[in-house]
């Protein structure tokens, strides 16, 4: 509507101009608007061609707009299944077409303001020759010719209108090189020179006198702590808020650097190793799963090689989740929707584990991964897990402590230190701290039921 009523501001600008020159002298008023139409014709051309690159331009900026949100939205995912590279060979082909989309916008912006401008001055010196001829043969008064050149003035102003464009081009530049600042950034955590590539054969995990303190915070977390977890030995850990449970973990997967001491996986230091092949070897089922906004099938293959969808359904049936999957409209084609929005908690969990199982890497992270689902979900994700942690290390951080029943160990940690380990039973008869928790649990159970 805008843009409307300021079309039909210049018609109706011009109309008058052209009149009242017309009224001074009809050869003026003619020369004006033949001159006009040759300066008009030129970039009404180049703005047809600006109106397609424009559209072009937003649906690639929505595009890659689209793509950054969602991989920075899923970042943590990401890095776990060490899925950067991939990532960005995705991005920079749509940053290409974005910048080639915005160059060519830019030559044509120069080329239809420049052509106006040209076709513009050279329009009001005809204009201007010919009143001042037309003065000499005293057929028109000066102030006549002090209105002619007074339109001729407002002609030019076009030119400076390709000022003002380049000044909001280089703008936009500005804010869109600000924007990438946040991409810019050097990592805090980079791989050593010689770091190598991380093979796991055993799975055995070794925690050796480490020392953790947040940079924001004064008191440790961990001082030096040890922990020993076997090949394929499955060890849950327990404790309250604040205790270290998810430090331990973000630790293993080097999200942070350690003070002091050594993190081993089968003898070797993982700060010794590149981070892409350390995240390649730890499959992780979060709390909060998320989804990437993409269909079922790339988000159950994400950070593998695999496109043979038998195995993704084979996948699929050990988690629980092939069922529901299928009873979408579009199957495995069904988009998962922003950050999974257009599925439950409980099957973005059981797609999780799905992938995990795809991945099959030789350490696995268990993290809450059934805290805040329901009872029919969370046994369904109980029965789903089971399927999968028979040849892994495994770790898993619980919130509900019956899932750790079928546990080879237990680990109790309280302020950074290990308070009690042993196996459910075990722990049970002890009356500690375990004790406990169980017990309240129990309560909460009782109350629910009532």
């Amino acid at each position: 509507l805008e843009r409307f009523f300021w079309d039909l501001k210049g018609f109706f600008d011009l109309l008058v101009k052209v009149i009242m020159l017309i009224l001074i002298s009809p050869v003026i008023g003619f020369a004006y608007l033949v001159l006009c139409f040759f300066t008009v014709v030129p970039g009404k051309i180049f703005a047809k061609k600006l109106k397609k690159v424009g559209f072009l331009k937003s649906k690639s900026s929505a595009i890659l707009n689209g793509r950054l949100l969602d991989t920075v939205n899923n970042i943590e995912i990401v890095k776990n299944f060490d899925n950067i590279e991939y990532e960005k060979k995705c991005i920079t082909p749509l940053f290409k077409q974005e910048y080639d989309l915005s160059l060519k916008s830019l030559k044509l912006f120069f080329a239809q303001f420049s052509t106006v401008g040209i076709t513009s001055s050279l329009a009001s010196f005809i204009l201007f020759l010919l009143a001042t001829y037309l003065w000499q043969k005293s057929k028109i008064s000066t102030a006549d010719v002090t209105f002619v050149i007074m339109v001729i003035i407002g002609g030019l102003n076009m030119i400076g209108m390709i000022f003002d464009g380049l000044q909001a081009f280089a703008k936009k530049m500005f804010e869109v090189e600000k924007g990438l600042e946040v991409f810019s950034k050097p990592y805090d955590i980079v791989d050593k020179k010689n770091a190598k590539i991380l093979k796991v054969s055993k799975g055995k995990i070794e925690f050796k006198n480490i020392t953790f303190t947040y940079k924001n915070k004064k008191k440790p977390v961990f001082k030096n702590f040890n922990l020993t977890i076997n090949p394929k030995e499955k060890v849950g850990i327990v404790g309250a808020s604040g205790s270290g449970k998810t430090t331990l973990i973000n630790l293993l997967q080097r999200a942070f650097e350690i003070n002091s001491g050594e993190i081993l996986i089968d003898g070797i230091n993982i700060s010794d190793i590149t981070q892409e092949s350390l995240h390649h070897n730890i499959s992780l089922i979060p709390q909060d799963t998320v989804m990437f906004n993409r269909n079922i099938f790339q988000n159950l293959t994400f950070g593998t090689t695999i496109k043979d969808m038998k195995k993704v359904r084979i996948a699929s049936k050990k988690a629980f989740a092939d069922d529901f999957i299928m009873e979408k409209n579009n199957g495995y084609n069904s988009y998962a929707g922003d950050r999974g929005c257009l599925l439950s908690g409980g099957e973005r969990q059981r797609l999780a584990i799905a992938r995990a199982i795809l991945k099959d890497a030789p350490i696995l992270i268990l993290d809450e991964a059934t805290s805040s689902l329901d009872s029919i979900s969370e046994k369904l994700i109980n029965k789903a897990i089971e399927n999968i942690i028979d040849k892994q290390t495994v770790i898993a951080i619980a919130h509900r402590l019956s899932t750790l029943k079928n546990m080879d160990r237990i680990i109790v940690l309280d302020k950074g230190k290990i308070i009690e380990e042993g196996n459910f039973e075990d722990l049970l008869k002890i009356k500690g701290k375990f004790f406990k928790l169980w017990q309240n649990e129990l309560k909460k159970k009782g109350k629910n039921n009532v």
